[in-house]
Order: C-alpha cells, then structure tokens, then sequence
C-alpha cells in the first residue's frame, strides 16, 4: 500500500514545491532508513489521531481540537521540511476527499473522526492568518 500511495503521489504531485521536498529529504535515506521513517511516521500519526478521537469523545469544539494541529504540522514537517498552511490545508482537502485515508484515520475511532480533523485544520490555518 505504502508503494501505492508513494506511485500516485509521485504522479500526482512531483512538480510542486512540496512533493521535491519530500523527495528530497528521502533521497539521502537508504531503504532501511526509509522502512523506519515510515514506521515512526505512522506511529505518530497513530498517536496523533488517537488524541484527535479523545477530544471528540469529550465533545470538545473545533477550537480545542485544532490546538493539536502544530503537533500534526511536526508530523508532516519530518516528511515535508516546507510544509505550511497551504500544505495543511492540501491535507484537510485529502483527508475530506480519499476515502483510503478516511478509513486509516477512523479505524478503531469514532465514526467520521476525519470530519472533525478537517473542520479543526480548516480552523487551525483560519486563525494563522
């Protein structure tokens, strides 16, 4: 899957300035380095999600979820070193539109917990400015 995701992304994306950084970055990384990257990567997201979900399960606002998007946006930075709000909110649209990601971020979750994600992004690169 992780190919997958990796192949369509490339077409998808490979001449914006988002996907040449990632590129980048992962180019000085042997395959090795790579399958551990994308392990701890994964993980965080894990986590991430999971404390997305423990918010939504105290029926907390927007407002309060997006308190956690710096820690989403150090995620995606270790991936995407130029990652900014024009990246999140390319990821809040992602995340609203692939239903493969909507699957990976609500298994085990609350229903649609990528709804509140997205809402709470949205909000989160509003208030930036």
């Amino acid at each position: 899957m992780e190919q997958q995701y990796t192949k369509e992304a490339q077409l998808k994306y490979a001449n914006t300035k988002y996907y040449q950084s990632f590129d980048l970055q992962r180019e000085g990384m042997n395959k090795k380095e790579r399958e551990q990257n994308n392990q701890q990567t994964k993980a965080q997201f894990d986590a991430f999600f999971d404390d997305v979900n423990s918010l939504v399960l105290k029926n907390k606002a927007t407002e309060d979820i997006a308190k956690l998007i710096p820690k989403l946006e150090a995620i995606l930075t270790q991936q995407v070193p130029n990652c900014d709000n024009q990246f999140l909110i390319y990821i809040a649209q992602t995340y609203d539109n692939d239903v493969r990601f909507q699957q990976t971020i609500n298994k085990n979750r609350v229903e649609n917990l990528h709804e509140y994600l997205v809402a709470a992004i949205k909000y989160y690169v509003q208030q930036q400015g």
